[in-house]
């Protein structure tokens, strides 16, 4: 979800676990958006080609 749809959504579950949780309002994806590959980066904080899961 954008974070302006979050903003105005009536979700205060999802509310609550922005404000008590950790939370990433400019997050970008890296350049090949494959979904596994993605994940890794996200868990690892590199880019696809330094951690090389390329595909799956």
């Amino acid at each position: 979800m954008r974070p302006d749809g979050m903003e105005r959504a009536e979700a205060p579950t999802l509310h609550r676990m922005r404000t008590e949780g950790a939370a990433a309002l400019g997050a970008v994806t890296v350049g090949d958006s494959s979904t596994l590959p993605s994940h890794s980066s996200m868990l690892s904080g590199v880019e696809v080609r330094a951690h090389g899961m390329n595909s799956w």
